[in-house]
């Protein structure tokens, strides 16, 4: 996996940029599929702190989460919740799709069979 912190106008850059590293190296395991790469851009403009996560997956599906607030952990919490959320609610959908096609799949076979099979019975009662 991928992963890149860029930090522009911190202080202490390197303490944060670790913490960040270590925690967006934890997010494979929010999604067992895989995730890519893993990006985050650190940095202060005045007073304020922007952070910005974007992570790839395997699949091709992008994350993107964008936090402000006036203290770079802070803003770089939130950011990091909201893109672990965004992976498990993904990862979700991915398992619940594949389980409503094969139940697709299943009743859809079952209706043609049953079709078939009633209409012998009804001919075989009327005879």
């Amino acid at each position: 996996m991928n992963i890149s912190v860029v930090g522009k106008h911190i202080p202490h850059d390197h303490e944060i940029r670790g913490v960040a590293q270590k925690r967006l190296q934890d997010l494979v395991h929010y999604y067992e599929r895989g995730v890519l790469d893993a990006h985050a851009l650190l940095e202060v403009r005045g007073n304020k702190a922007f952070v910005e996560v974007r992570v790839h997956t395997s699949d091709g599906a992008v994350f993107v989460a964008k936090e402000t607030d006036w203290d770079i952990w802070g803003a770089f919490d939130r950011a990091y919740d909201h893109i672990k959320r965004q992976l498990l609610k993904h990862k979700e959908m991915v398992r619940n799709h594949h389980a409503d096609k094969s139940t697709l799949y299943s009743t859809s076979a079952e209706k043609e069979m049953g079709s078939s099979e009633g209409g012998t019975e009804i001919g075989e009662e009327a005879e």
